[in-house]
């Protein structure tokens, strides 16, 4: 216990059921760092998985205690507070081109006040989700100054 090792795991994996990476059961996953008497990643860990997505953070008995950040193949990244194996609270994702939304998770989905801004650091939007989906009151920010603030009924998005 708490003996440094690197691990291969195939299918069954803790980090499989946290709805951020592959749900398949041949989905390979290398831990490195503390395993527990059941070589689950305990402690600091960095797990890769065969997607070649990869989250280093902390692990209870081979489920995301605690800070953490997943890095994923397409070179976004989403960090935040994890508890039993899902994002809890506010959490940022940084996308591949550097815009980022700052969100409040719940239970691994974004539920609540919103904000995004652009790879310029300019807002964008600012508003709530629900579900993974922006929804409610909201505001859309255009380059060009204008604002535009729809309501409860006008906000629901369903894709770009």
């Amino acid at each position: 216990m708490g003996e440094q090792q690197s691990v291969l795991w195939r299918g069954g994996s803790p980090a499989a059921s946290c709805g951020m990476d592959s749900d398949d059961e041949n989905t390979e996953e290398v831990v490195e760092g503390p395993l527990d008497e059941d070589d689950q990643p305990h402690g600091f860990c960095t797990v890769t998985y065969s997607s070649s997505d990869r989250f280093e953070g902390h692990f209870i008995h081979g489920e995301k205690n605690g800070k953490g950040k997943f890095f994923f193949f397409d070179g976004s990244a989403l960090e935040g507070f994890y508890v039993d194996d899902a994002l809890q609270g506010r959490g940022l994702y940084t996308d591949e081109d550097g815009a980022v939304l700052h969100g409040t998770y719940v239970d691994g989905e974004l539920n609540g006040p919103a904000q995004e801004c652009n790879a310029e650091g300019r807002l964008v939007f600012k508003g709530q989700y629900k579900d993974n989906s922006r929804c409610g009151e909201c505001w859309i920010y255009y380059p060009v100054c204008t604002v535009v603030h729809l309501g409860w009924r006008l906000c629901v998005w369903e894709g770009e």
